[in-house]
């Protein structure tokens, strides 16, 4: 008596659920992008189990959006995700990193506010304080919401014209 398996037993294999349940079972490494022109308008997502504290409720499922050129390995679950979910995701996390910056100016405003209404108001100008915040809300939401949203000023070139520089 030996410890003797089938080769379909012993060999690991990665499986990537489809949307309709169906499972597919690859036995080598291949790249996502490979996945992902075999099934058009979807992603491939790295499937994960999060511990969570033991708080009795069993682990969440989490989903990682991999990149065309990411490997998939042998041993993980992967899922296609459609376009649409993934536009929808996206969109949610960033109104919500967008409510969370506005309420923080929010408080920011009112606190100046009663800062200013007490007497103890820095002596910073309104314009750096303002730009201090724009540049947070920047850095946070990225530039072409701001661009949407803020002020509308023509742009102009900083550098001289050769014309002008001549003179």
């Amino acid at each position: 008596m030996g410890n003797c398996q089938t080769s379909d037993t012993a060999a690991p294999v990665a499986e990537i659920e489809h949307p309709d349940g169906k499972r597919e079972r690859i036995y080598w490494p291949i790249n996502a992008s490979h996945v992902m022109t075999s099934n058009p308008g979807y992603y491939v997502a790295l499937v994960t189990d999060s511990v969570d504290g033991g708080d009795g409720r069993s682990p969440a499922r989490q989903v990682r959006l991999l990149r065309p050129d990411d490997c998939l390995r042998v041993g993980q679950l992967y899922r296609l995700v459609s376009y649409e979910e993934v536009i929808r995701e996206f969109g949610t996390k960033k109104r919500m990193r967008l409510s969370r910056l506005l309420q923080k100016q929010k408080e920011r405003d009112e606190r100046r506010r009663s800062y200013a209404a007490g007497g103890d108001f820095e002596n910073r100008s309104t314009d750096k304080v303002e730009e201090e915040g724009r540049e947070e809300l920047v850095q946070t939401v990225g530039p072409t919401i701001i661009c949407k949203a803020g002020s509308q000023r023509q742009w102009r070139p900083t550098l001289l014209s050769i014309a002008e520089a001549g003179n």
